[in-house]
């Protein structure tokens, strides 16, 4: 698995011509692409992920994405790929197992929102933590990224299954450990971490 990250700021002035390079792959989702917001960050990512498949496997630039019930995008060959945007960040992941990636900018957050949604394992770690904002978002970007390897998004409850950023494990609520390996990088003020899934003939 590889990672790419980009910052997008001083891109909005090729959104155009991405766009216009993007309409050729024939992915509906591109007609809403504009150069404001997230939509914009989506378009740059869509952009990095095909340069990414390309130069790591070879795979035509212009395949076509298509979309899973759930809005995730995949491509019909065995290799899987997934982006995250925050702020002017923009980042994927490409590999030969489902991945998912989150990437979070390191900011002041409400760690309430823990306590509502967390599992009270996570919300133990969070407790004792010593830097609750780092840790928050590593438990944050774990569960993103895991729901986004399995294709759920956040239409799973967040306390349905447990993080642990000590070991970079996932749990079901009974503690039985998933077969899944995570990887949290810090990079200035973001946090980025891929999920990977392991299938347990590959070792």
């Amino acid at each position: 698995m590889k990672i790419y990250i980009t910052n997008t700021k001083g891109f909005e002035e090729y959104d155009e011509k991405l766009n216009k390079i993007l309409s050729l792959c024939n992915t509906c989702q591109n007609k809403s692409y504009t150069n404001k917001g997230r939509n914009f960050q989506r378009l740059v990512g869509e952009g990095l992920t095909r340069f990414a498949l390309y130069k790591d496997f070879n795979i035509d630039f212009f395949i076509p994405f298509k979309y899973t019930q759930k809005g995730k995008p995949y491509i019909e060959k065995d290799v899987y790929f997934n982006m995250s945007h925050s702020g002017d960040y923009v980042a994927c992941a490409v590999g030969l197992q489902p991945v998912g990636i989150d990437i979070e900018i390191l900011r002041q957050v409400n760690l309430n929102i823990a306590h509502r949604f967390f599992h009270p394992d996570e919300t133990t770690f969070l407790n004792n933590s010593l830097n609750k904002t780092e840790d928050f978002f590593k438990l944050w970007t774990m569960k993103e990224s895991y729901l986004k390897c399995i294709g759920k998004g956040l239409t799973l409850p967040l306390n349905s299954f447990i993080v642990n950023p000590t070991n970079l494990s996932v749990y079901d609520t009974q503690k039985n450990k998933l077969n899944f390996k995570f990887v949290i990088n810090k990079y200035e003020n973001i946090i980025i971490t891929t999920c990977e899934k392991i299938f347990l003939n590959n070792y």
